[in-house]
């Protein structure tokens, strides 16, 4: 028919039974669809009022194979039709709902008295629900015994044990389904299966019937396990989820090594065991066990309460290191709120009980409610540097805050008592850790590891650690404050932060920890100082207020050879500052170079506006440097004083064969050197005196570590139009480095120590071996012009010169002027003629030799008159 062949030939005998009024059909073989053509023949025979039979079989669409057909079918009652066949590959598109198109049929149909006999054992089959399920279930084999009972007012299905395997799950059930005219389709259906593959249950849900979000859920949620339970449906199918308790749904398995990912992005259950039971709009999950990372899960629930507004609660218990309980914290969303705990690092077992309210539709966030019970364990923060051993007690936290009582702890081997508390600070939740108890200083200094040994002692603190719950504006992931008093507490820290343990004072300190390792750090001594620095991008920034010190710095963590140093004061008081240092931390001559090398210094610029040393003044001091192959440049070096100026370069060099080596060229003019000196607290024995010098000095050292015995060189110096007054030793060796009280108490009279007035003073040293050589010292006044060359012992402190000293005798008045310093009289002229015997003097010639303190005068070269008198005033002089 239609230019179809069938696949096997068959016997058919149609026979019409005219005493009995029925028709009768046998063969061995006929296609399913080509009984809607017989249905048709068969309409012609029967009565007008009776049924369509060929409509319904082509809206069924029927199909597949019939053997051993046998059918009967009373003319005048066809209700009373009899039907009996084999069928294979057989199949139906539904015209009920909740009745699946099928495909794939094999097995046995009996029909009789408007029931339905359907005897099935197939495989391959496919059952088509359409909106119900999200595709067709497919069948490995379904067998079972169903009867369909049809009439004018309903259908009804029942069968009391199919048997299906899928590629996914066996499952034995029995339904009852009744779909009358004009009213919902009721059924009843239970169902045992197992051997399930959870990562497959999607398959096998009612997508059609339930709330998207819940099936979103549940087709992300159980990646993999092994299922085993039952499933129950009665009531109506219009009526599910049965909100108002019209019928029940009820879906209970229990789930063996799966894997449950309750959230994304939320570390996941694995090795699962568990009772899973859906009951109408409800689901739950109980009896759980399993891990979470490489911690236990015990006694876990999951829920929703409502499939239809799904919020799914999850509770449970877990045990195991507390390590595995931060990295959990680390992997979940609560790695950005909770930041500071999910870089913690731990030692020990820990308990937690764990309760997640999470939203399955919406924009609401995640709930977090959990307790960390900590016996003993040890923390470690590594972007603080704090290690807390022996931590007791329970930590709450949510997901916005940490909470805690009655923490105990060590710190370094010392008891602190720790609480947690949430706070409010500038509208940003915050939890705060505060730690009360004694401990060293060092030990609050973690998190600047560079200055823990530079101190030593500890006193009672205060601390609080204040850990955003959200980012800040500001940057801040932790921020830090303690207060304690600084009695017993000793500073080896440079400039105004030495102490001794000595020196009380209230201390307090704060630091502010940002990401990628930028800090603020305020801190003040109460009475001392006040300092504040700021690390960005690994450059400090400092700046300090104290009675010996206020300014600002800014260099490179580490000192980078790239990157400039910058200094800038406005007082710096180095008298006081050296007053403050502890005794240990000043350092002495005979201390050993510190190692420092110029190729390890950056490049500096230093400006300090004033700087106080003792009575020494200086002003506008400017330093510039910068880095060379072999070490440093100094580019410029200026300060000025009270009347004088200072300006200087140089260098300071490493080589292999020599570790350091100085340069420096300076020169000094000074308008009155004598108000410097006196100003220094040198000498008041200069008056007035314009000074002009040079220097060229060398040593094999570092800068710091200049001494006389290493240095070489030269020296010049231009004196002039000063007066030199009651000469001490002292200031001797510094105006000329001989001893002038000597010189000046040959010859000239008593008269002379009250003081010489000079034109010029000039000279030119050269440093060598720790000496000062100079063969050109001359002093032009108008009382004499003095000469000498030699030897100054820099570092034995002895003299070796030869000095000469001739008078002016031209002018006697002038002599007298210069040494009495004021008017005179004709008989002051002639009382001090008499005296200085200046009629009689011509040239002297001297050796100074001995030490400093006792210099050895003797006489080598004086006028004849002069000489008798001269080596007896001055036989064994020494002062």
């Amino acid at each position: 028919r239609n230019q179809q062949l069938w696949r096997q030939p068959s016997a058919l005998a149609l026979e019409m039974d005219t005493q009995q009024q029925q028709l009768n059909l046998r063969a061995s073989y006929l296609k399913v669809d080509d009984l809607s053509y017989l249905a048709g023949l068969v309409n012609s025979f029967l009565p007008q009022q009776t049924a369509d039979w060929n409509t319904p079989l082509q809206a069924w669409q029927l199909h597949g194979d019939l053997y051993d057909v046998d059918l009967q079918l009373p003319l005048l009652r066809p209700e009373l039709l009899f039907f009996s066949s084999r069928f294979a590959e057989a199949g139906y598109v539904s015209q009920l709902d909740g009745l699946p198109s099928v495909t794939g049929l094999d097995g046995r149909l009996a029909y009789q008295d408007q029931q339905a006999r359907i005897q099935l054992d197939s495989r391959n089959v496919s059952l088509d629900f359409r909106d119900l399920f999200r595709q067709p279930l497919q069948l490995q084999r379904i067998t079972t015994d169903m009867y369909v009972r049809h009439n004018a007012s309903q259908t009804e299905i029942y069968a009391a044990d199919i048997a299906a395997v899928s590629p996914h799950i066996n499952t034995r059930s029995r339904i009852h389904v009744i779909a009358a005219k004009d009213a919902p389709i009721f059924m009843d259906l239970v169902s045992s299966y197992d051997h399930g593959q959870g990562a497959y249950t999607g398959l096998y849900l009612p997508t059609g019937i339930m709330d998207k979000h819940t099936v979103e859920w549940l087709d992300r949620s159980l990646v993999n396990a092994d299922v085993q339970g039952g499933f129950l449906f009665y009531g109506q199918l219009q009526d599910f989820p049965f909100s108002n308790n019209q019928g029940v749904m009820l879906a209970q398995f229990n789930v063996s090594n799966g894997q449950l990912e309750y959230l994304p992005d939320w570390p996941g259950i694995s090795q699962l065991a568990a009772r899973v039971r859906f009951r109408n709009s409800a689901m739950l999950i109980d009896q759980g066990t399993g891990h979470i990372l490489g911690a236990t899960l015990g006694d876990t629930t999951v829920a929703i309460d409502d499939l239809a507004n799904a919020q799914l609660v999850v509770k449970g218990n877990v045990a195991g290191a507390l390590q595995e309980m931060i990295r959990f914290v680390g992997e979940s969303p609560l790695k950005e709120p909770l930041s500071f705990v999910s870089t913690m690092q731990t030692a020990g077992d820990a308990t937690l009980d764990l309760d997640l309210q999470i939203p399955l539709t919406g924009e609401d966030s995640v709930r977090v409610d959990g307790r960390l019970a900590l016996t003993g364990n040890e923390l470690f923060l590594p972007d603080l540097g704090y290690r807390f051993k022996g931590v007791n007690g329970e930590l709450r936290f949510t997901e916005a805050s940490l909470e805690a009582e009655r923490l105990r702890a060590s710190l370094d081997d010392f008891p602190l008592a720790l609480r947690i508390e949430p706070l409010q600070l500038e509208g940003i939740a915050h939890s705060r850790i505060t730690a009360q108890g004694f401990a060293p200083l060092a030990s609050l200094l973690a998190p600047l590891p560079d200055w823990q040994d530079q101190v030593s002692g500890g006193s009672n603190w205060q601390m609080t650690l204040d850990i955003p719950m959200q980012t800040r504006p500001d940057g801040v992931e932790v921020a830090i404050t303690a207060s304690g008093n600084m009695q017993g507490v000793a500073s080896q820290m440079p400039l105004f932060l030495a102490k001794s343990a000595q020196q009380p004072g209230e201390m307090r300190f704060a630091l502010d920890v940002l990401k990628n390792g930028d800090m603020n750090i305020r801190a003040a001594l109460a009475g001392s100082y006040e300092a504040s620095a700021e690390r960005r991008n690994l450059r400090w920034n400092v700046s300090a207020d104290s009675a010996m010190l206020r300014g600002r710095a800014s260099f490179m963590q580490d000192f980078q050879l790239d990157e400039m140093l910058t200094v800038d004061l406005e007082r710096l008081d180095l008298a006081a500052l050296q007053a403050s240092q502890p005794a240990n931390t000043q350092t002495t001559k005979d201390q050993p170079d510190d190692g420092i090398l110029p190729g390890k210094i950056p490049p500096l610029q230093v400006r300090i506006a004033q700087l106080d040393w003792n009575k020494v003044q200086l002003r506008d001091i400017n330093l510039q440097t910068h880095r060379t192959s072999t070490g440093m440049e100094i580019d410029s070096l200026k300060l000025r004083g009270q009347q004088f100026t200072l300006e200087g370069r140089g260098s300071w060099l490493s080589a292999w064969r020599v570790p350091h080596a100085t340069r420096f060229d300076f020169s000094v003019k000074a308008e009155n050197l004598g108000a410097t000196l006196s100003q220094m607290g040198l000498t008041d024995s200069l008056k007035q005196t314009e000074a002009e010098a040079s220097f060229h000095w060398r040593w094999q050292d570092a800068p710091q570590n200049f001494s006389w015995a290493k240095l070489s060189g030269d020296a010049s110096m231009h004196l002039k139009n000063g007066r030199i007054h009651h000469i001490e030793a002292g200031a001797g060796r510094l105006l000329g480095i001989f001893n002038f009280r000597t010189l000046l108490s040959l010859d000239f009279g008593e008269q002379m120590r009250e003081g010489f007035a000079f034109d010029d003073i000039t000279a030119h040293y050269t440093f060598a071996n720790g000496n000062a050589y100079s063969s050109d010292f001359e002093i032009d006044s108008k009382v004499a012009a003095i000469s000498m060359q030699g030897r100054i012992g820099l570092v034995t402190e002895d003299f070796d010169q030869t000095i000469t000293v001739v008078p002016v005798v031209g002018n006697t008045l002038t002599l007298i002027g210069t040494v009495a310093g004021g008017p005179v009289t004709g008989v002051l002229v002639h009382v001090f003629q008499k005296l200085l015997r200046v009629d009689r003097i011509a040239r002297y010639k001297y050796t100074v030799k001995g030490s400093w303190d006792k210099p050895k005068v003797t006489v080598l070269d004086a006028p004849q008159d002069a000489n008798k008198e001269n080596s007896k005033n001055n036989e064994n002089d020494s002062l």
